[in-house]
This record gives structure tokens, C-alpha cells and sequence, in this order.
């Protein structure tokens, strides 16, 4: 009936909130529902008095209660808010996690089978085949691989790195011995500095 119950230890009712599905931030203080009947989620306060309705559905906390994310997957969007319920950034994909160190969120694209990561600012970092379910998603403890599934039923880990930066720094890594071999040679110089 689209509808929480909070109780007390006792069992006294304590307040009635609109939505289902009632997640709790880490300390207490804040109550996210989400509604059965459409694109609708709420942030409640610990006392239950409603104080923003939020697009999207499948609300979450992250970990440090700063951020919450939300997904319409009708047209595969996410929210990202504040803690207060401001639209931060939306992003393509729906089903959005949080990396666990909090830096990245990572989005699917299960009718592309693609999944795409983000930083907090909005801006796409990569993209990874396999995006099937909600249980075959998710960022590693370590934060360095994605984990995916593929509509053909294959399961993948994707290294994650910081793009051309990681890139230059493993090839210069490669190439240094030979430069300093090669001291005439000019064309990679940045990679001595």
C-alpha cells in the first residue's frame, strides 16, 4: 500500500512514511522510501517529517551520508543529490552504485548490455560491455576492477584506471630501461623526468 511503519523497541507505532523499501543513512538521521507507483523517492528526517521528494526510484546512501543516488530505469536515467536532496548531477544508465572508496559510480545500460562509469562531477570515465541484472554489477572492495556480466551469460573484470594518465605512466615504465641505454635518443624524454 505504498506505505513504511516505524516502530519503536516497544512496538509503538512512531510514524507512517510514504513509499517502501525504508534505508536508513549510517547515522540514523535520515530515512530514504521509495514509491511503488512511480518515478518517486523520499528523504525523511529521523523524526519522519518529509523534507524533499527526489526523481527516481531505488534511492541508496552513500557510505559517508553526503550523497544519494536514484534510478528511473523508464528512461534509463540516474540522480545524484546532497545529502539535503539537491540534484547534484544526472547521468545515462540506471541501477547506479557507488564505488566503495566513494569516488566513482558506475551505471547500466542493460538494453546496450553496457555499463558506464562516472566520476561525481558527471563526467563518464569509461565504458565496459555487460550490464545484465542489478547482482552483476559492482565495483570490487579494492576499487580496481568492475564486475560485470554480459547478456551471453560471461562474467568479466575490468581494470580501472585513471585513462591516458595510467596509460603514459605503464609505458614509460616499459620504455625507461632503454632510454637509459640510449641516451641520443629524444623522441621520450618526459618519460626520464
Amino acid at each position: 500500500d505504498n506505505r513504511s511503519l516505524l516502530y519503536d523497541s516497544a512496538g509503538q507505532l512512531l510514524v507512517e512514511l510514504e513509499g517502501i523499501f525504508p534505508r536508513f543513512s549510517a547515522n540514523g538521521q535520515r530515512i530514504l522510501t521509495s514509491s511503488s507507483s512511480d518515478n518517486r523517492s523520499f528523504l525523511y528526517d529521523d523524526a519522519g517529517q518529509l523534507l524533499v521528494e527526489l526523481e527516481g526510484n531505488s534511492p541508496r546512501f552513500s557510505a559517508d551520508r553526503q550523497r544519494i543516488l536514484t534510478s528511473s530505469s523508464s528512461d534509463n536515467r540516474s540522480f545524484l543529490y546532497d545529502d539535503a536532496g539537491q540534484l547534484l548531477v544526472e547521468l545515462k544508465g540506471n541501477s547506479p552504485r557507488f564505488s566503495t572508496n566513494e569516488q566513482k559510480i558506475v551505471t547500466t545500460l542493460p538494453n546496450q548490455d553496457l555499463s558506464r562509469v562516472y566520476d561525481f562531477a558527471g563526467n563518464l570515465l569509461a565504458e565496459f560491455p555487460g550490464a545484465s541484472d542489478n547482482l552483476s554489477l559492482g565495483f570490487t572492495p579494492d576499487n580496481q576492477y568492475l564486475f560485470t556480466k554480459t547478456n551471453d551469460g560471461s562474467y568479466h573484470l575490468w581494470p580501472l584506471d585513471d585513462g591516458l594518465e595510467d596509460l603514459l605512466a605503464k609505458g614509460c615504465d616499459w620504455v625507461r630501461p632503454y632510454l637509459q641505454a640510449n641516451p641520443e635518443e629524444t623522441r621520450a624524454q618526459f618519460c626520464l623526468e
